[in-house]
């Protein structure tokens, strides 16, 4: 039910924006639209799997979130956005806040990690902000949305468990 109501908050945020995307949901996404929602449509449907696959196992171990979003435009500052867009779709145990969310804007070429309170005490900004800039952006810059991330996922999940 909470992944329901995740799903259509970032439906209705996505749909709310000046410059309006058709978004077409099909029946596999969406179980997994609360941990990633790939409206730009940058993923496979295997690498959409792989992530989503990394990031359940993850949250199993840990109860930490972690939620992606690409998207084609957004209007303002992207961290902030990102943040309301977190807290939005309720990222994080409400206990804990132990969410993170990863907002990828591809056509303005920006990315952003927003963390919880919780979350910061082990995911600094700067951590984030070198992740961005050593594991991410080197790939994308290649069009490896994938790699990319899955590479930031995994320095992101070494750190947040140790």
């Amino acid at each position: 039910m909470k992944k329901i109501i995740l799903f259509l908050i970032v439906v209705v945020l996505v749909l709310s924006c000046k410059e309006k995307k058709i978004l077409v949901i099909t029946p596999q996404q969406n179980s997994f639209t609360a941990i990633l929602n790939d409206v730009s449509t940058i993923f496979t449907e295997n690498e959409r799997d792989s992530l989503i696959n990394k990031i359940i196992q993850f949250e199993h171990k840990t109860t930490n979130e972690i939620a992606i979003v690409t998207l084609d435009s957004i209007h303002g500052d992207i961290l902030i956005f990102a943040t309301d867009l977190a807290n939005k779709m309720g990222v994080g145990k409400k206990s804990k806040d132990n969410g993170l969310l990863i907002l990828i804007v591809k056509p303005l070429r920006k990315v952003s990690i927003a963390t919880g309170y919780g979350t910061e005490k082990k995911l600094t900004d700067a951590f984030c902000q070198e992740i961005i800039n050593r594991k991410m952006i080197p790939y994308f810059k290649k069009d490896n949305y994938y790699k990319g991330l899955d590479a930031a996922l995994d320095e992101i999940i070494l750190k947040w468990t140790n």
